[in-house]
């Protein structure tokens, strides 16, 4: 009896082969060409599109813009004005103004450095990783930072609302990526970015720093403690933490109070989550990634690391949604991505068999991680080639904003219309405003000092937004709010509708006793402080 015997090895086999022999790639002038490469690109790219066909959210970016031009003046967020974000969410456009003579460019030049920093710092962070994974990771911290689309939505959804919180997803991204190390040998290196990283976050907005803090207690099992390692975070926080201090004056009840106020003020709105079913989505495919993962390892004869698996792919998904409700932020888990990103590097260092369906289950995982992860990257590119794009065909056509520093600011689509809005009231501006005279806005933030170059008034705020900022019970106080500003615009028609009732019913009385009505235009009333009180004043 004769017997057929096809030892070729099966197509899963062959796959599975060629998927990992491409992620144990070692290192070459190749992929770090390719690193660079992109890494440039997407910087460069950033800078060129600037603040151009900005299509949602436009008012949003006054709020970086404004709180940067005040920083440039001396002023400091949370002491000399009332803000939700922090000193470092500013920091970039600060940087990018001064780069940028004080134009809005600076506002690209900033995310770009953004992700040049923090793209490099994982790079050299992941040093222990495969080279691959190690590329994709940091270009993926990168892309996350860099993107000019709002986050949760279509990369054509051009916007420049939320940076800070692309910028809060690249730091909790290099966190996780020493959180999850488990090389020694650079514990102390590993702790003091860690360290600078919490601090970091806890100057940019807290939802990030309260994730930061506890995916860093919750993933402790998953890499060798050390006294290096601790006394690295405690001097990397310690250190970076006492620099922001510093530049607060070490006011600290300041910025106590602003973050009582935004969350005395904040609301969930689970109607804004309408791509919830999206986030249930990606939360269960990595949820069942991870379950697989730990399957893998229990297979392996490595039942401990399988549960130090699940523990940290719970976490860092409890983590990311989590983040869902801490930002304005309809889906999209990006921390998801990069956690698996990780996995095959854990998997490969720890499995004992090579069966058919161990290197199958195996190449599933890297798999897995790097497309999830890739599909950051190709959205970011997406989303920097259309932003070119209507550079280069649509914002021609579409109205500009009547301010020297504004020209590479060029909202499209429905956000056409604010510009309008706040040309009416530069024009409002230019013909009754007098020499020395600054200015605030009662609107969802402040265009006017900024856009006109004048020095801002102490007090105000950057932001309002009745149930995000402030809410009747809990506000900046009227004397504060109003500061020393001279002038007041109230809009006719608020750009925010949530202020169209509670700013003239919370703010109006004061506004009224304090100020007095001089003129008005199509979309604006302006109104300058009564002599009487700025005498007092």
């Amino acid at each position: 009896m004769a017997y057929n015997l096809d030892l070729r090895p099966s197509a899963i086999s062959r796959v599975s082969a060629y998927i990992e022999s491409l992620w144990l790639r070692p290192r070459s002038f190749a992929s770090v060409g390719i690193f660079w490469s992109l890494l440039l690109a997407m910087a460069a790219a950033r800078c060129c599109v600037a603040m151009y066909g900005m299509r949602y959210y436009s008012h949003d970016g006054f709020m970086v813009l404004d709180g940067a031009w005040r920083m440039l003046n001396g002023q400091r967020p949370h002491v000399d004005f009332n803000s939700m974000i922090g000193p470092a969410a500013y920091l970039p456009t600060v940087v990018g103004l001064l780069l940028a003579s004080n134009t809005a460019a600076g506002f690209g030049y900033g995310q770009a450095l953004v992700a040049l920093v923090l793209g490099i710092w994982a790079y050299l962070l992941g040093a222990k990783l495969y080279e691959v994974p190690r590329v994709i990771y940091a270009l993926c911290i990168a892309a996350i930072a860099v993107s000019p689309a709002l986050l949760g939505q279509s990369p054509f959804a051009l916007t420049p609302a939320a940076t800070y919180n692309r910028y809060g997803y690249a730091l909790l991204g290099v966190l996780l990526l020493e959180c999850l190390s488990t090389e020694v040998g650079s514990e102390l290196v590993g702790g003091l970015s860690s360290g600078a990283l919490i601090a970091i976050l806890a100057f940019t907005k807290m939802t990030g720093f309260l994730v930061g803090v506890a995916l860093l207690v919750a993933l402790i099992p998953q890499r060798t403690q050390t006294f290096r390692r601790w006394f690295g975070l405690a001097a990397g926080a310690v250190s970076v933490a006492l620099c922001f201090l510093c530049y607060l004056r070490f006011d600290p009840l300041a910025v106590i109070r602003d973050l009582a106020i935004t969350a005395g003020a904040k609301r969930v709105r689970f109607t804004d989550l309408y791509l919830l079913n999206s986030v249930a989505l990606d939360a269960g495919i990595a949820l069942l990634l991870t379950f697989g993962a730990s399957s893998f390892l229990i297979d392996s004869g490595k039942p401990r690391a399988a549960m130090r698996e699940l523990l940290a792919g719970v976490s860092v998904t409890v983590a990311s949604l989590l983040l869902i409700f801490g930002n304005f932020q309809p889906s999209e888990l990006p921390l998801l991505g990069l956690y698996l990103l990780t996995v095959g590097q854990r998997l490969l260092a720890n499995r004992r068999r090579t069966s058919t369906e161990g290197s199958g289950m195996l190449s599933l995982m890297i798999s897995g991680g790097a497309v999830f992860a890739g599909i950051n990257i190709f959205s970011a590119i997406v989303s920097l080639s259309a932003a070119q794009w209507l550079r280069m065909h649509s914002v021609r056509a579409a109205p500009h904003f009547q301010a020297e520093a504004l020209r590479q600011f060029v909202p499209l689509k429905d956000d056409m219309g604010y510009t309008n809005f706040v040309n009416d009231g530069f024009s409002l501006l230019k013909l009754y405003r007098k020499p020395g005279e600054r200015v605030m806005s009662l609107d969802f933030t402040n265009p006017f000092s900024y856009g006109l170059g004048i020095p801002p008034a102490p007090g105000g705020s950057t932001n309002l937004q009745y149930d995000g900022s402030f809410n009747a019970k809990h506000k900046v106080s009227p004397e504060k709010l109003f500061g020393a500003a001279d002038l007041v615009m109230l809009p006719k028609i608020f750009s925010d509708e949530t202020l169209q009732f509670a700013v003239p019913t919370i703010y109006g009385p004061f506004l009224d006793s304090h100020f007095q009505l001089v003129a008005e235009s199509s979309d604006w009333k302006l109104y300058r402080r009564l002599r009487i009180n700025a005498d007092q004043s």
